[in-house]
C-alpha cells in the first residue's frame, strides 16, 4: 500500500486529522507527545521509505526546518515530494510577504519536479488516484503485469482506463505522456 509522510507545519495545527480523515492510503505522523532521539532516527527512516513526503504549511509554522526539508527533498526525490501551502489556520493567516515568499517555495518544488497544491481535499485526492488507477492498487497492476498472459488477462476497457488514470496522474510532471 502507498504510504505518505506527514511532514510540515506542528503547534497543534489540526491540518493533520483533516487530511488523515480523507486518505485512503497509509501514513507515517510525525507527531509525538514526547520528542526522542529515537523519535528523529524514525522521522528520517520513515522520510526515506515512504513512497511521498508531503509537507504542508501553515500560518501556525513558528520555525523554518519544514520548508528546508520540502526544498531538500524537491531535489533528491522531486517524483515523491509534495507541497501543500494553506492560507489559513484557525483564524490565522500569512502576511503578504510570506504568500509571495511561499508561492515562490512551491513554484521551486514544481521546477525541480514535485507536485504543489493549496488545500488539503486536493492533496487527499492525488494522493487516492494514485494507489487505486483505474479500479485497481497498484500491486494488483504489478502483479497482473509481471504475468506472462497479463496482456491476455486485461480487456480493452482495463487498457483504456490504465491509460487514462496514469495520464491524470502524470499532468504537470516532467514525464512524457504516452503516445
Amino acid at each position: 500500500m502507498t504510504k505518505v509522510f506527514l511532514g510540515g507545519t506542528c503547534n497543534e495545527s489540526a491540518w493533520r486529522n483533516s487530511l488523515i480523515e480523507m486518505l485512503e492510503i497509509d501514513y507515517f505522523n510525525p507527531v509525538v507527545e514526547d520528542w526522542t532521539e529515537a523519535c528523529m532516527a524514525e522521522e528520517i527512516k520513515q522520510r526515506e521509505t515512504c513512497d511521498f513526503c508531503l509537507y504542508v504549511i501553515t500560518p501556525k509554522m513558528t520555525g523554518v526546518y519544514s520548508i528546508a526539508e520540502v526544498v531538500d527533498d524537491s531535489n533528491k526525490r522531486p517524483e515523491r515530494t509534495i507541497i501543500c501551502v494553506l492560507d489559513q489556520d484557525f483564524g490565522l493567516g500569512f502576511s503578504e510577504g510570506q504568500r509571495k515568499s511561499l508561492a515562490q517555495v512551491q513554484a521551486m518544488v514544481v521546477r525541480n519536479g514535485g507536485k504543489s497544491f493549496n488545500y488539503l481535499d486536493e492533496v487527499a485526492s492525488h494522493l487516492n488516484l494514485i494507489e487505486k488507477v483505474a479500479g485497481k492498487t497498484l500491486d494488483e497492476w504489478w502483479n497482473l503485469a509481471v504475468r506472462d498472459d497479463c496482456f491476455s488477462q486485461m480487456v480493452p476497457s482495463d487498457l483504456r482506463a490504465l491509460v487514462t488514470a496514469a495520464t491524470r496522474v502524470m499532468e504537470g510532471t516532467r514525464l512524457p505522456k504516452p503516445t
